[in-house]
């Protein structure tokens, strides 16, 4: 079975990245957070690959055309999301990938606390309930993951108000006209301003013996600009 796991990114210096942490820590700070994530992204769907016996394809989505040569997205193949919003994104994204794929997962890269566990429970739980939706929701509302079989109808995706704190709410009730059953993961919180630094701090510090060589190097990073933890 062929999964797809699509990582949505923008590349530095070609849009504006981190912009609410920037406000918090200042822009190249923010830039280091967001590259030192990038390669958490990258660890972990390479991870996710091998323990898959390579039946998962990583890809990066991209927000621009013009950046998908650049070294910095050379792990992976890249494919633009398209115009739109985010919602619009999505779909493209998704919708796209399973004309090729038997099952697709959408994730960003503000959660350098996701695991391989978790992408391949997400795995998994399609697997077993391939007619359901797999869902991984955030503290803030939203969601970190969102995983299907079947592309989702586009008035899903883009009848929703994201980055809200009824985001998820939004998008359930979408899902359920349409009949769409799904399932949750774990609950994680992403990293978007100054005071969800504290948190992504204490998580990585419970368990560093296995954590993957990016996560290592985010905390270290961390510790080593320590008075920018609330």
């Amino acid at each position: 079975m062929k999964t797809a796991i699509a990582v949505f990114a923008k590349t530095p210096d070609l849009s504006p990245i981190k912009t609410r942490l920037a406000a918090g820590i200042g822009k190249e700070r923010a830039k280091e957070f967001y590259l030192l994530s990038l390669k958490v992204a990258e660890e972990l769907n390479q991870q996710v690959r091998e323990q898959s016996n390579h039946e998962v394809t990583p890809y990066w989505a991209l927000a621009e055309k013009e950046g998908a040569d650049l070294p910095l997205w050379s792990a992976f193949d890249t494919l633009w999301t398209g115009d739109g919003g985010l919602g619009k994104r999505m779909h493209t994204v998704s919708a796209g990938l399973l004309m090729e794929h038997d099952q697709v997962l959408l994730i960003g890269t503000d959660i350098p606390q996701l695991t391989p566990e978790i992408l391949l429970e997400a795995i998994e739980q399609l697997k077993a309930s391939p007619e359901s939706c797999v869902i991984g929701p955030s503290l803030d509302g939203g969601f970190y993951l969102i995983g299907s079989s079947h592309p989702i109808p586009e008035e899903v995706w883009t009848n929703v108000t994201y980055s809200r704190a009824d985001t998820l709410e939004q998008f359930l009730g979408k899902m359920a006209d349409f009949g769409i059953p799904y399932s949750f993961l774990k609950e994680l919180g992403d990293v978007d301003e100054y005071q969800d630094l504290k948190a992504l701090h204490e998580i990585l510090s419970q368990d560093q013996n296995r954590a993957l060589p990016g996560q290592q190097k985010l905390y270290e990073w961390m510790k080593s600009k320590s008075p920018l933890i609330p």
